[in-house]
Formats: C-alpha cells, sequence, structure tokens
C-alpha cells in the first residue's frame, strides 16, 4: 500500500510538471504572443510549437516556416511507433506566419471529444481576409496533430487548439493504471484492518469501563488501598487511568490478536 502511494505521488510529479510546461499564445487583444503554461491553454488558442517539443493540446494544423506547408510529428507516445508521419496543413492557411497570424479568422465545428486516433470528422469556415469569401472546407486527419505527439524536423508551426485538457484524445484513451498488488495482498490488507479495529475497540471499552468504576467503586474497596493508589490507579484522575490503561491493553490484547 505503502508502495502504491508513492508511485501515485510519483505521477502526480509528472502531472505537475508537464501542466507547469511553457507554450506560446497568441494574445488578440494585444496581437502578440505570449507565454503560457500548458494549464492555462484552452480552446481557440493559436500557439507556436517549435522543434523538438510536445504538443501541449489536439491542434488544427495551421502552417509551418515552409512553403509546403507540411511537418513531421513523432507519435511515440500515443501507438509506440517511431518512425515519422506528415502532416499538411490546409492551403488556405499554410501561408499564415508570425506577423500575418491576426488575420487568420474562422469557425471550427467538429465531433465530440472521443477517443478516436486515426479518425476525425469536422469542417472549417475560413472567413476574410484570409479568403476573398466565406467558405466551408473539410477537415481531415492529416491536418490533426494530437497531444502527446513531437515535432521533428520542422523549425516551428502554428495550431489552433481544438480539444485541450481532459478532452484530448491521448486522456481519452488513457485508463486506470492496474493494481500491483495481488488478490491476497487486498484480503490480508482487509483482515489486518478488522483485526486492527476490533483491537482499539476492545482497548476502547475496557479503559473507559475502567476509569468509570476506578472513580465511582475503588474508594469503597478499602482492601485495594485506594489512598496509596499509584497515579495510574488514582481515582481522583480517571483522565490519566483511562489513557494508562488503553495503553496497558492494546499490548496485551495485541499479543492475543496477532496474526499467525
Amino acid at each position: 500500500m505503502i508502495k502504491e502511494a508513492v508511485e501515485d505521488y510519483k505521477r502526480y510529479r509528472q502531472d505537475v510538471e508537464v501542466n507547469n510546461r511553457k507554450v506560446q499564445v497568441y494574445n488578440s487583444s494585444k496581437r502578440e504572443f505570449e507565454t503560457r503554461t500548458w494549464r492555462h491553454v484552452s480552446v481557440g488558442d493559436v500557439i507556436i510549437v517549435h522543434k523538438d517539443e510536445y504538443l501541449p493540446a489536439d491542434l488544427l494544423f495551421l502552417s509551418a516556416e515552409n512553403p509546403e506547408g507540411l511537418c513531421y510529428i513523432e507519435t511515440m507516445q500515443l501507438d509506440g511507433e517511431t518512425n515519422l508521419k506528415i502532416k499538411k496543413t490546409l492551403d488556405e492557411t499554410k501561408d499564415l506566419r508570425h506577423d500575418s497570424i491576426s488575420d487568420f479568422k474562422g469557425l471550427v465545428t467538429c465531433e465530440p471529444p472521443n477517443s478516436r486516433l486515426y479518425q476525425f470528422t469536422g469542417n472549417f469556415e475560413a472567413h476574410p481576409p484570409l479568403v476573398p469569401n466565406i467558405r466551408q472546407l473539410p477537415l481531415s486527419p492529416a491536418a490533426i496533430l494530437l497531444r502527446g505527439c513531437s515535432l521533428r524536423n520542422t523549425h516551428r508551426i502554428f495550431g489552433l487548439v481544438i480539444y485541450a485538457g481532459h478532452d484530448t484524445k491521448i486522456f481519452m484513451n488513457a485508463t486506470q493504471p492496474p493494481s500491483k498488488r495481488s488478490r491476497i495482498e487486498r484480503s490480508v490488507d482487509r483482515i489486518i484492518f478488522f483485526m486492527f479495529g476490533l483491537l482499539f475497540s476492545m482497548c476502547l471499552t475496557g479503559c473507559i469501563y475502567f476509569a468509570w468504576w476506578t472513580a465511582n467503586y475503588m474508594p469503597q474497596h478499602w482492601y485495594l488501598a485506594p489512598n496509596e493508589a499509584p497515579r495510574e490507579y488514582d481515582s481522583a484522575q480517571p483522565g490519566i487511568v483511562a489513557v494508562t490503561n488503553f495503553i496497558t491493553a492494546f499490548i496485551l490484547y495485541g499479543e492475543l490478536l496477532r496474526p499467525s
């Protein structure tokens, strides 16, 4: 149980480290990019991802710093494959750059969050000045970059966040880590907790009754020499009597209930 608690704490520390990673996000009010942590990335943000960095969310690939609008990603954390995959942006957005990202206007309509890694259904409604007139453009999985992938062989790319946080596909595919403890170990733990609870209740009941008896009836029994009784049997101090009796009973009864 302690081992599992340590492993859970290590996973918590890793989650904190990941959530505090930095990424550049476009601020439309200031018309410039600013640095934020992954935890503050939300749907609709336009972000920059540099070479060898991991993607902080599921993105619509907008543009890359090459005329073809291509980028290469590694999906080892998603499917275990080490070969690079080619992603291609839309022709209407491939010319977006750092100084022209303010011209990007549009609306993405897509399916609800799901766990399908290789399928995506959605449309992008491009608005002027990106295009002369409003146009509906279909989106294919080739234009979608998933969280957990890393950017390779490309200096930097621009992406639009479509799923963030627990709505990303890598989280939708995540499962609860299996317990490394056997069924016998879990049964023994339940038995130990039951025996400890039984021991505690026996000691608590005994000390309360003994303190009550000592305070009310011990002075009536002259042969017990109540006037010369030590502190742990002093009828004038029932609290101390209860504590000392609880400790004594816990030691004695602990031997009786010790599992073999």
